[in-house]
């Protein structure tokens, strides 16, 4: 297997990468990351040409496209979902979008993420998939935001099964990614 990772910046890339692989018991060599330039789940569509055609190119098999939904309405969200899945031309495609942002999923394992920025002690958030800004809620309560390496280190060290009850656009993402392992 291997899998063509379409994010939205080095952020993303830093903790899909590392998660990806883990749910799906690969090395990272086995994942090809491409980044899009910051734009959420309403622009996901706009570059996916020109980088199915590489992925295709690298021999990609899977393909995984990820995007923060932002304001984008979950109708709409869903609808683009299915157009860029369908881009993909029959090549196994999951798009993982998450509400609101990605940082909502690392709130969704707070223990983690307050051992990993060395915040313990941190309160539960309240619904996380309801906070109006993940990234910055992170930035004020736990006065820092995860570097890169902090995200990787959270992509491979969060209780899932927790963070699944938590997000359900995570336990999305998660049940479609295992499907893979099971054929």
């Amino acid at each position: 297997m291997k899998i063509g990772l379409y994010v939205e910046g080095s952020a993303d890339e830093a903790f899909y990468g590392p998660l990806v692989c883990r749910v799906l018991g690969l090395q990272a060599k086995q994942v090809i990351p491409r980044r899009r330039g910051g734009v959420c789940i309403i622009g996901l569509k706009n570059s996916l040409p020109s980088v199915l055609k590489e992925f295709a190119q690298q021999t990609c098999t899977h393909l995984v496209l990820t995007a923060d939904r932002h304001e984008a309405s979950p109708a709409d969200a869903a609808r683009i979902a299915r157009e860029a899945s369908a881009m993909a031309g029959g090549v196994p495609c999951v798009v993982g979008v998450a509400v609101v942002q990605m940082e909502a999923w690392l709130l969704a394992d707070y223990n983690c993420l307050g051992q990993v920025l060395g915040r313990l002690g941190f309160q539960k958030p309240p619904a996380v998939e309801g906070i109006p800004d993940p990234w910055a809620y992170i930035r004020t309560h736990f006065d820092v935001s995860p570097d890169y390496e902090q995200l990787a280190q959270i992509a491979r060290q969060m209780n899932l099964e927790l963070a699944r009850k938590e997000s359900r656009s995570l336990d999305r993402f998660l049940s479609d990614l295992e499907t893979w392992k099971a054929k």
